[in-house]
């Protein structure tokens, strides 16, 4: 017996909720919201390590919000968005200036 439990909180895998762009990226970043809502979102990035680089929030207002990036070194990224509805993650690469 199999039991399938569907959580229509949770983006399935297959159909992500936020798409990141211009990737590669040099100084900052689009963030497109498929499902907008309300309210607070956190945007952490991440070094390849782990650690956490830096910390933005941004209110989902419309549907493409911009996120200045600090001075990143080139190379590969995390960035992992939160919100009430979403937890997405993506890898970001950093061009030279």
């Amino acid at each position: 017996m199999t039991i399938v439990i569907e959580n229509p909180s949770v983006p399935s895998p297959s159909s992500p909720s936020v798409t990141i762009y211009p990737n590669p990226a040099i100084d900052a970043i689009k963030l497109k919201f498929e499902n907008r809502e309300q309210g607070p979102t956190a945007v952490n990035i991440h070094d390849m390590a782990g650690k956490l680089i830096h910390t933005v929030y941004v209110n989902v207002e419309t549907e493409i919000v911009d996120v200045k990036l600090p001075n990143l070194a080139p190379g590969f990224y995390f960035v992992n968005i939160t919100s009430k509805n979403i937890v997405s993650s993506h890898k970001l690469l950093i061009q030279p200036k």
